[in-house]
Parts: C-alpha cells; structure tokens; sequence
C-alpha cells in the first residue's frame, strides 16, 4: 500500500471518529443514553482501573467474565484513569469505530480507487450499522470492529503474523468471536490453495512456452 491511501485512510478514521463520537455525546447531553450497558461498563472500567476483576452491581456479584469472557475490556482501565466519567467509554467506542472506517476506506483506496473509497467512507457515516452500534452507548463489541476490519486486511494481503495478532484480539473480545476466527482461518487456508494453484499453473504455462520444453520438429 503506498502512502496516498494510508493518508486518505488517516484522514477518514479522524473524521469517523470525530463523527461517532459527536452522535454519541448528543445522545448523551440530551439523557437519551441506556443507562445499563453503560452503566455496566462504567463500573467495570473502575474496577480494572482498580487492578480488580470486572464487575458491575448492574449484573450481580460476580465478575463480568463470568457473564461474557471479555478480558479485553481491560483496555478501558487507562482511558478510565485519564477521565473518570462514562463519557470516556463513549470516546473509546468512536475511535474504535473510527479505526475501523480509516482501515476500510485505506485497503478500498488502494485497491479500487478514490470514488469506491468515497463511497465505503459515506456508507460507513451514515449506514445504519456503525451508527446503530454507535448510540447503543457502549459495548465490548466495539472493541472488535477495529480488529475485523484488521483481520479483512490481513487476509487481503495474505499477511499471516498480522492475521494471528488480529484473530487472538478478537477471541479475548467476546467468546462467540471464536468461530469468527475459524472462518477466517478458513478463508486463509482458500487464498493460500488458490494462489499455489496460480502460481503452479504460471510455472507450468512458462515451461510449455519456453523453446526448450517444445518438441524438435522434422
């Protein structure tokens, strides 16, 4: 990828991020937010902060992973320590996003062209997925967003240390994630298949065309 389309990709997450968190935060002045998933949160990024395990009077005594094996949630403890307040959570949720927006828009840039990446960009704006996600307040799925669209990249490119670093983010996200890793390991295991067929019918193309692979003529 060169430079163009990892500025253009820059450049998009910023304004996604920026976005989001605008729609999340007027949701949230005007007292629109769902107090309980962000409650919930709030209370378990204290408890991180605190070195303990997540928990949430919300939900019970028990540790949140009991409920959904989310470690990754930890990831709020340091935003919690810089702004103690559930809008901090709401911000980590837009750049979540965000990231996710400006790796989409880079790989679509690079590989189709400005216009398909123009489009990708207003689509993810203003479609409904990202945005429903965004005014769910705040949920541990988030933090995958950013992971998948890693994950769509790294299989594009055929990057395995990239792939494995993506899909072992996604299994510590949520543990339903975990087929997602399969798939994608199949879609991996597809790739590879097609490009050794590609690559042995090249070689066998560039044998038969060669002058010495041809038979003497009488």
């Amino acid at each position: 990828m060169t430079a163009r389309p990892r500025i253009v990709g820059a450049l998009a997450g910023l304004l996604a991020t920026a976005w989001f968190f605008v729609l999340a935060l007027a949701r949230f002045n005007q007292a629109k937010a769902t107090s309980y998933d962000l409650t919930i949160f709030s209370q378990a990024a204290a408890a991180w902060r605190r070195g303990e395990l997540p928990r949430s009077f919300v939900r019970g005594p028990d540790t949140l992973l009991a409920d959904h094996f989310s470690p990754a949630t930890a990831v709020f403890a340091p935003v919690w320590a810089l702004w103690s307040d559930p809008r901090a959570l709401l911000l980590t949720q837009a750049v979540c996003l965000g990231l996710a927006v400006g790796i989409v828009v880079a790989v679509t840039h690079a590989r189709l062209g400005p216009a398909a990446a123009g489009w990708v960009l207003l689509t993810a704006l203003l479609g409904r997925m990202l945005v429903a996600g965004d005014i769910f307040d705040v949920h541990e799925v988030a933090l995958a967003v950013p992971l998948m669209a890693a994950l769509g990249w790294a299989l594009l490119e055929q990057r395995l240390p990239a792939a494995v670093l993506a899909s072992l983010g996604l299994v510590l996200v949520k543990e339903d994630l975990g087929l997602t890793v399969v798939a994608a390991g199949a879609v991996w295991w597809w790739l590879r298949g097609r490009g050794r067929r590609a690559l042995a019918e090249e070689r066998c193309s560039s044998r038969s065309a060669s002058p010495g692979s041809r038979w003497p003529s009488r």
